[in-house]
């Protein structure tokens, strides 16, 4: 299971930099200061997390051991946050619709796909983490 979530992270990661890409090569998306201090840590953080979950997935060993238990709780509070602002949007898009709109089964959804996703994400990254800690004690 690990390794599919793996590929498909890294395939979904891929598209999602050419798209976004795409969209400021072509002004879709605003290239302000504050759109890059968003974009380029989501980036950052995303590509991390690709590395760890195909370390965990694969049984690889990633370089830096040191960082992935540390990056494991980055990734946590990163992954609450989009959670609680997933909650937060979702609930306004439902607060929004009319009364017997099928909208809201279809948003409710897609938010406990993306709170499923963000927990595997991070569950992953936080084992691997877990399992270089404890590689060190079971060498020596």
């Amino acid at each position: 299971m690990w390794k599919a979530f793996a590929v498909l992270y890294c395939l979904f990661l891929l598209f999602g930099v050419l798209l976004t890409g795409y969209m400021i090569l072509h002004g879709v998306v605003a290239q302000s200061p504050i759109v890059r201090a968003i974009i380029v840590p989501a980036f950052v953080i995303a590509g991390l997390t690709a590395v760890g979950l195909v370390a965990y997935g694969f049984n690889l060993n990633a370089p830096l051991p040191a960082l992935w238990r540390p990056f494991s709780w980055v990734l946590g509070v990163w992954q609450l946050a989009f959670s609680l602002l997933n909650i937060k949007r979702a609930l306004s898009i439902i607060s929004a619709l009319p009364a017997g709109s099928d909208d809201g089964v279809k948003t409710m959804l897609w938010l406990a796909l993306m709170l499923f996703v963000n927990y595997i994400t991070w569950l992953g990254v936080w084992r691997y983490g877990r399992r270089v800690a404890q590689q060190p004690a079971a060498a020596s």
